[in-house]
């Protein structure tokens, strides 16, 4: 067999470990890089956010920049966790914990079915993995006022 022995490690390649950690770490530090120039952006343009209440800042596939704070039962992740957290976990057995990384996810990487610019903000479908659909309620400025699960059907959430 010779003096080398194959240890079973694909070193450098898709499937070693090494990587995969890498990838995770990378991914990791450009969610965060990319969230501080969401910050800047935001400051730069003197739009008005409390930091310390920001739960996510990401942008949708319209290009706009969005996010979630805690909020109040108006507004907010407080509000949409008062209101619609059954909501989440009727449609998708979504827990209210994971709300807002659930909305996050819709909003970064889901398909923007429909848009309404209603003068002070605009309304959103989002269809994401081809079932959930999230409707929000997004201001001008791009603070999230309210989320819920909606299906294309034109009802509130749909469990399928």
């Amino acid at each position: 067999m010779g003096r080398y022995s194959n240890s079973g490690q694909a070193h450098g390649t898709k499937g070693s470990p090494q990587l995969s950690i890498n990838q995770s770490n990378l991914s990791s530090k450009v969610d965060a890089l990319n969230e501080k120039m969401l910050i800047s952006d935001l400051k730069n343009k003197g739009v008005k956010f409390n930091i310390k209440d920001m739960k996510f800042i990401t942008k949708d596939k319209s290009g706009q920049t969005v996010w979630l704070e805690k909020g109040n039962s108006a507004a907010g992740l407080k509000h949409i966790i008062e209101r619609h957290g059954n909501d989440f976990k009727n449609a998708y057995n979504i827990s209210k914990s994971q709300i807002p990384s659930h909305i996050k996810s819709v909003i970064k990487n889901g398909e923007i079915v429909s848009s309404k610019n209603n003068g002070i903000g605009y309304t959103k479908v989002y269809k994401y993995n081809s079932k959930y659909y999230l409707i929000t309620g997004i201001g001008t400025n791009g603070f999230i006022v309210s989320a819920h699960p909606y299906n294309s059907k034109g009802g509130k959430y749909d469990k399928n």
